[in-house]
């Protein structure tokens, strides 16, 4: 019949990966798939430095399969913090727990 198309079996068995599961490039970032973690609020910095709780949270983000995971809001000031638990990245002492 006109404008049919014969497949074969191998060809039907596997269905398309959606996108959502295919790379994508953003801006030179590669990331392995489109699946994105928005940030979440912890509030459970000791003195504004994150600590186990943030690197377990983030963590099991990442190696849950997300290609993108943004971490939550970052003061670069004390005086901008909403709660006195929140994150911060204004003095030397932060660089250290953010880069585990």
């Amino acid at each position: 019949m006109p404008g049919l198309k014969m497949t074969s079996q191998a060809e039907t068995t596997e269905p398309p990966i959606p996108p959502m599961f295919e790379p994508y490039t953003m801006r030179g970032l590669e990331l392995i798939n489109r699946v994105v973690v928005a940030p979440m609020g912890q509030y459970a910095c000791d003195d504004d430095t994150p600590n186990d709780w943030q690197l377990v949270h983030l963590g099991s983000r990442a190696i849950g399969g997300a290609g993108l995971v943004i971490a939550e809001m970052c003061n670069v000031a004390p005086e901008g913090r909403v709660t006195p638990r929140c994150s911060g990245f204004y003095k030397d002492e932060h660089i250290a727990p953010w880069s585990r």
